[in-house]
């Protein structure tokens, strides 16, 4: 199977050593799965054009994102779920 290739300000490459899996291996069309774990208390993420769910199972997050047109940003607690959509 063909591994999906990482998108520009991917941000399983911004923070590399904190991915636990991806579902990058398996070249599931439309969505892709990421796993990252922490111990930041400060997370970027890079603009884009997909739809994005996230979900903080963790300590809480201050959370910069820039998606398509809009920002968020602010304080993401353990059990909240981010919805972005383009």
């Amino acid at each position: 199977m063909d591994a999906r290739p990482p998108s520009v300000g991917d941000v399983a490459l911004l923070y590399r050593e904190a991915v636990v899996a991806s579902s990058d291996a398996f070249a599931w069309q439309d969505i892709r799965a990421i796993h990252l774990q922490h111990s930041l208390n400060e997370m970027v993420v890079p603009a884009s054009d997909s739809h994005c769910l996230m979900l903080n199972l963790s300590a809480p997050l201050l959370l910069h994102a820039r998606h398509g047109k809009g920002n968020c940003d602010g304080l993401v607690r353990a059990g909240e779920v981010l919805l972005f959509l383009p």
